[in-house]
């Protein structure tokens, strides 16, 4: 079986638990839950037999009751796992590797939402406010169940979406229930912008009888801790120095204009006659229209013949091809599928073709590149903003564009999650989890300027591109160790 199959079938499913049965191990249908999540997410499992295999040797070192699996025991054993395979990871620093996304079935996604959540929230309760007992989450369960007439003061860590059925109501959610819920007069908004869809932690009281919760504050969650705890800044990064890897970052190139194919002529020819970068990313769109399949196999063409032409880039640079939001490659839920080699000629370059979004891990570096109209997204599901925010970002001052930006780099952060804010389900493969990486990178042709921040002052980075081809021949220059980004352009 394929690394990517799915434990959603239910021969699988009876396979996998018979499997551990025979071990000695009951699992509870939560914990079978997060285990799926792992198997689907996870990238690097053989087998159903490999999967098992590796669980049980995590299994070994966790003290179980009646060797009973609850979905704290799945959650701890996942994260033995991961933290394994960072630790390979971390190990290989010399060795780069190119993660792809795959999509799944649309029918986990309900399981994809309460595996997100369970993490995030048993990051918060590790909180001292929360551990000291000083304060106390609620479920959506525990209001829902309180009959008084007389309100109780609580916090809820909730998703909030719009409710349908009701104009300016609100639903939050759970993976206990759901609870309707309206904004006090006068609730304090934590974030410069709130979006729903996306998890909060929501203070308010809860009237039993009018099944009523009001929001008096909302506002994020603290990022969930790294299996790895990563040192603060300081604002003191590492030095840059000569050996330090370097990587071109191009987005949208439009290979049918005869301007574009000069300028790349020209960036191409300046790092053959000096250092070759480790990668060049170039990101799609790859053409201004849209072409047939055989006048886009001609522009891949030009841009080979163009590679070719430089022997320095040619033999120590790898070329990384990621498909842009229009390409014709297949789409599933934020995801589009790489190219094939049936769109070039010659395989003379060094050349990866990779998912739309994908990771790129180098020198314990890991990278999150996703070319998407996801500011557009934001902006449709915006729920409150300290200033007016016309729904064309292009018409958005910059002032109020760079805060935008801030708080969807925090949301995303927060919440560990790359459509958090956008669609509800959160689907496993496009989480953040079990380490933020240290550059999220989003090609969204709606910015019409590089942007780039640290939230809640961690490593971590969200930047933007800008376009090549429409933004006078603009590109990023990321280098590895120091962790820094660069902008350039060609004149």
């Amino acid at each position: 079986m394929a690394s990517n199959e799915l434990l959603s079938n239910n021969l699988n499913r009876s396979q996998f638990m018979k499997k551990l049965q025979l071990s000695g191990f009951i699992v509870k249908q939560d914990a079978l839950n997060v285990f799926e999540s792992e198997f689907r997410c996870g990238n690097s499992y053989e087998s159903i037999d490999d999967f098992v295999s590796q669980l049980l040797t995590v299994f070994a070192k966790i003290d179980f009751q009646d060797y009973v699996v609850d979905i704290t025991l799945a959650q701890e054993a996942v994260n033995e796992l991961r933290k394994a395979r960072d630790e390979i990871e971390a190990k290989s620093s010399s060795e780069t590797i190119i993660k792809n996304i795959i999509p799944h079935s649309f029918t986990t996604m309900s399981n994809d939402f309460k595996f997100q959540y369970e993490h995030l929230v048993q990051s918060l309760k590790r909180l001292p406010v929360f551990e000291s007992g000083q304060f106390t989450l609620m479920t959506i369960d525990d209001l829902n169940t309180y009959e008084s007439n007389v309100p109780i003061k609580s916090i809820v860590f909730a998703l909030i979406r719009k409710d349908p059925s009701k104009i300016m109501q609100f639903i939050l959610e759970d993976p206990t229930g759901t609870i309707p819920a309206t904004f006090s007069s006068k609730i304090v908004w934590k974030e410069w912008a709130t979006f729903e869809n996306a998890i909060y932690l929501i203070e308010g009281s809860y009237e039993g009888q009018r099944d009523s919760f009001v929001m008096t504050t909302i506002g994020l969650n603290p990022p969930i801790q790294s299996i790895f705890p990563e040192p603060i800044n300081d604002c003191q990064p590492i030095e840059r120095d000569a050996s330090d890897r370097m990587i071109v970052i191009i987005s949208e190139i439009y290979l049918n204009e005869p301007e574009t194919l000069k300028a790349l002529r020209i960036l191409f020819n300046g790092y053959n006659e000096s250092i070759a970068p480790d990668f060049f990313i170039l990101i799609g769109n790859f053409s201004s229209i849209t072409l047939s399949e055989n006048e886009i196999k001609a522009n891949m063409n030009k841009l080979e013949r163009l590679i070719v032409s430089f022997p320095n880039i040619k033999s120590n640079s790898k070329f990384i091809l990621v498909p842009g939001p229009d390409e014709p490659t297949e789409s599933t839920f934020f995801i589009k599928k790489c190219f094939t080699t049936g769109y070039f000629i010659r395989s003379a370059i060094n050349i990866s073709f990779a998912t739309n979004p994908f990771y790129l891990l180098i020198k314990k570096r890991s990278l999150m590149v996703i070319a998407n109209r996801m500011i557009e997204r934001y902006l449709n599901n915006l729920i409150n903003s300290k200033c007016n925010l016309n729904s064309d970002p292009n018409l958005i001052d910059r002032d109020s564009i760079k805060n935008l930006f801030e708080s969807i780099a925090r949301l995303s952060i927060a919440n560990a999650h790359l459509t958090s804010g956008i669609d509800r389900n959160y689907s496993s493969v496009l989480s953040l989890l079990p380490k933020i990486p240290d550059l999220i990178l989003l090609s969204d042709n709606h910015l019409c300027k590089n942007s780039h921040c640290q939230p809640f002052d961690r490593n971590s980075k969200y930047a933007t591109t800008t376009s090549f081809s429409r933004d006078s021949f603009q590109f990023l220059v990321y280098y590895v160790q120091s962790n820094e980004l660069e902008e350039s352009q060609i004149f």
